[in-house]
This record gives structure tokens, C-alpha cells and sequence, in this order.
């Protein structure tokens, strides 16, 4: 449940046509495992949207340990991301 509410949320942002977004997703095996970027983008795709997106999904990872994690901070500081989303 809490997935599907994360995945509308994300979705309702993305609801104006034709947007390009930057997301960098952060999270841990569940995120990465899952598929949840690909499915992001599978669905802003079916809109007309585009997303173009990174991530780093290593397993056990929390949220604090993404804020000392030099391959996240990296990551982050790559690009201008419009999101910079964490699912644990």
C-alpha cells in the first residue's frame, strides 16, 4: 500500500505532457530489486513524459548511511536533479 501511494505521488508530479525530468533515486535492495526506477519511467513514458534517472540501490542501505556513502554523494552532486527521491 505504502508503495502505491509513494508511486502516485511520484506519478502526480509528473502529470503535466511532455515534462523531462531528472530524478537520482536512493534507496536499498528493495528499490533496486524491484524495479521501482523502470517502473517510474515505464509509466511517465506511457504519458508522454520522460525521465531520465540514476540511482544507488545497495542492499541494507538507510537513509543514513546514504549521507556518508561517497558513491550517493557523488551521485548527487553529478547532475542537476530535479528529484532526489530515498525508498527504504
Amino acid at each position: 500500500m505504502r508503495a502505491t501511494i509513494l508511486l502516485f505521488l511520484l506519478f502526480l508530479s509528473f502529470s503535466v505532457y511532455g515534462q523531462h525530468k531528472k530524478v537520482l533515486y536512493l534507496g536499498n535492495s528493495y528499490t533496486g530489486a524491484n524495479g521501482l526506477p523502470t517502473l517510474i519511467y515505464d509509466v511517465a513514458l506511457s504519458t508522454g513524459d520522460t525521465i531520465i534517472y540514476d540511482q544507488n540501490t545497495p542492499g541494507g542501505t538507510t537513509l543514513a548511511s546514504h549521507a556518508s556513502n561517497a558513491t550517493s554523494q557523488a551521485k548527487i552532486k553529478s547532475n542537476d536533479w530535479d528529484y532526489v527521491k530515498h525508498y527504504y
